[in-house]
């Protein structure tokens, strides 16, 4: 029906629980996967494909480029996800902003480590080492605008550890949820990795992945 007497029926789930802290030491990975060949953009896309297209690959890096300075929430570029989605896994990347840069890499598409320089005006539970807007890390591991930086992410049952430039910030703590400008809001649906791109120019290399053993793979 049309007008006054249209209705639009939605449908959700509900997350469950907690689960609790996993035991890391007891987590079996598998081999890495490469997700970026260093060449060009093969397995990857733009997220939201009307978006312009800032993203190139330039002496094994990936490239983001565009005008934009300000720490505003979106941009006219566009993100950059994997073709591929996963559960949970362990995610080795390294990140380079320039000062007062602004990026981030979201796990399943959902979950912000936030990318910003050392000296960042955003600090706290939003600066270098932070799950945007959830947990704050538990010291500033960045380097100064234009040096390459270090992220290890793992992702176990709705908790990460956060080790940037070989310091643990972040000790296997629960995720409340999805952090803003995600892709999604299911905390149980697995996702790709996205790399923000609508923000200020960024670079990215060396991506690899280590998924999660399920228990008859092992």
């Amino acid at each position: 029906s049309t007008g006054e007497d249209e209705q639009i029926e939605l449908m959700g789930r509900r997350i469950p629980p907690p689960p609790p802290k996993p035991d890391l030491s007891g987590v079996a990975f598998g081999n890495a996967l490469e997700l970026f060949n260093g060449q060009d953009l093969t397995g990857w896309k733009l997220s939201n494909p009307k978006k312009k297209n800032g993203w190139r690959v330039e002496s094994g890096c990936l490239v983001n480029e565009t005008p934009k300075q300000d720490f505003g929430a979106y941009g006219e570029f566009g993100n950059l996800r994997t073709e591929q989605e996963f559960e949970d896994f362990e995610l080795s990347i390294e990140y380079n902003v320039p000062a007062r840069g602004n990026s981030g890499i979201y796990l399943r598409g959902m979950y912000e480590a936030q990318v910003v320089d050392h000296d960042s005006p955003m600090q706290g539970i939003q600066g270098p080492g932070a799950m945007f807007g959830r947990i704050q890390p538990s010291l500033n591991a960045g380097r100064p605008g234009g040096e390459w930086n270090t992220y290890r992410l793992t992702l176990v049952d709705r908790h990460i550890t956060v080790v940037l430039n070989g310091k643990k910030v972040i000790d296997n703590q629960f995720i409340e949820g999805c952090t803003g400008g995600g892709m999604q809001a299911d905390d149980i649906s697995p996702g790709p990795i996205l790399l923000q791109g609508d923000h200020t120019a960024v670079k990215y290399r060396n991506i690899r992945l280590r998924p999660v053993k399920l228990p008859a793979e092992n």
